[in-house]
């Protein structure tokens, strides 16, 4: 069996302990350091203190005690797993006290004197190194967890914020409505302020609702075969009055080869609603835009082109994440389009990425599996 590759930092000036870690690690193949003073094990442990795979410590030690300095270890931040072992007390075990405050003090396991034997320390020393690696996936998922919580309670608090705008729009024209002087014109543009009032909450509550079956993996797909020339062709045609009213062209190319693809239509019309409706958002009035389809072996590739201001290259990795730092920073509304995009494509076990640079515009590209 291969030897394992292990690191341990071995902290006290006993000469006993020396000889048997020196007899029982290198045979199995652990590389060991040594030091005796409090100052020299904080200087080697810098947080996250990920440097080693066990600290092992015992009495004596210069600067102080094995409880000082495990516990000013987990005060740092440090989270290596330690071994205590224990000295000797008058010939006799030692006090449950003295277990008590190094486990207290934040070891991970001990060593009682008496079974400071080369067989017995690297069984120790493999339980504690188990259980530090067990310990690092539990804080990585805690973080994890409260990291999903943290996004979502901002989430929320984008949506509170955003949807006041088209209720105060509603309100706003329900009032105005009351009045028994408007002229029939003037009713009428109060109504269609509503009804554009409603589209946007609506559409928000919708996003916010797909966000949440993206995340727990149920959102429903109904696949068939489509002709992608035709998909793009009505995406397109959905947001024509949109882009010439911001100064956009629209071209759509298609590869001859392309054929069909195995997809959700009314999915598929959503992803791109949401790529073309950020062109129309953050692109306006920069020209050319292209709507294309390009042929692979086994998938056909997508993609949204523009000429717009274009996305700073530190951004890129975060566009397609439910919560985006910068749309916060400036003010952008929840902005779940991209996310609910890369769900939608993860969903057809598709890929999707994004090409930008300040200036030079942006292209999102993704892949549908062929229909065959």
């Amino acid at each position: 069996m291969a030897a394992e590759l292990r690191r341990i930092l071995l902290a006290s000036a006993d000469p006993e302990l020396h000889r048997v870690v020196r007899q029982a690690l290198p045979e199995a193949g652990w590389q060991i350091e040594q030091v005796a003073a409090l100052g020299e094990v904080y200087a080697r442990l810098p947080p996250p203190g990920n440097a080693y795979d066990c600290l092992l410590v015992a009495e004596p030690l210069d600067e102080g005690c094995a409880e000082t300095l495990i516990r000013e270890l987990r005060r740092r931040g440090i989270a290596t797993p330690i071994l205590a072992v224990l000295s000797a007390l008058e010939g006799r075990a030692p006090a449950p006290s003295s277990v008590d405050s190094l486990l207290a003090a934040g070891a991970t396991d001990y060593l009682p004197h008496a079974e400071r034997q080369p067989d017995q320390l690297l069984r120790r020393l493999r339980h504690a190194v188990r259980s530090g690696q067990l310990e690092a996936g539990y804080r990585a998922a805690s973080a994890a967890v409260q990291r999903a919580a943290q996004e979502r309670e901002e989430i929320l608090s984008l949506v509170s914020h955003d949807l006041r705008t088209p209720l105060n729009a509603i309100r706003i024209a329900a009032d105005e409505l009351f009045d028994p002087s408007l002229s029939a014109a003037e009713r009428n543009l109060m109504l269609k302020a509503v009804q554009r009032s409603l589209r946007r909450a609506d559409r928000l509550i919708s996003d916010l609702l797909d966000a949440s079956r993206i995340e727990a993996g149920t959102l429903t797909l109904s696949c068939t075969a489509l002709a992608a020339k035709s998909l793009l062709e009505q995406a397109g045609s959905d947001y024509a009055e949109s882009f010439r009213a911001s100064g956009l062209e629209l071209r759509i190319e298609v590869d001859a080869d392309v054929g069909m693809v195995h997809a959700d239509r009314e999915r598929m019309l959503q992803a791109l609603d949401n790529l073309l409706g950020n062109v129309v958002r953050h692109a306006r009035g920069s020209g050319l835009v292209v709507l294309a389809a390009r042929s692979g072996q086994t998938q056909v590739e997508i993609s949204v082109t523009d000429r717009g201001p274009g996305i700073a290259a530190e951004r890129l990795p975060q566009i397609f994440s439910r919560f985006d730092p910068a749309r916060k920073q400036h003010r952008a509304g929840v902005g779940l389009g991209l996310a609910i995009v890369k769900g939608i494509v993860t969903a057809h076990g598709g890929t999707i990425t994004a090409k930008s640079a300040p200036g030079q515009g942006t292209s999102i590209i993704f892949s549908l599996p062929r229909a065959y």
